[in-house]
């Protein structure tokens, strides 16, 4: 199987970050990989960040 095949389509992802006194922000995410040509992906990410307990979310994309 080539990385290709394995990674194309949608992944969710979902992670916390840590420091000293606990969780410090939790993210969850979306990753695309699309065909661009017949051997490479793009990637966008789409997702949000809550920073801290009572923090409003943080939206974020890239390409």
């Amino acid at each position: 199987m080539k990385l290709y095949d394995y990674f194309l389509g949608d992944w969710q992802l979902t992670g916390t970050s840590r420091n000293s006194t606990g969780p410090a922000a939790t993210m969850h995410d979306t990753w695309r990989f699309p065909p661009l040509s017949p051997d490479s992906l793009l990637l966008t990410e789409n997702g949000e960040m809550i920073m801290g307990k009572t923090a409003a979310p943080l939206s974020f994309w890239r390409e």
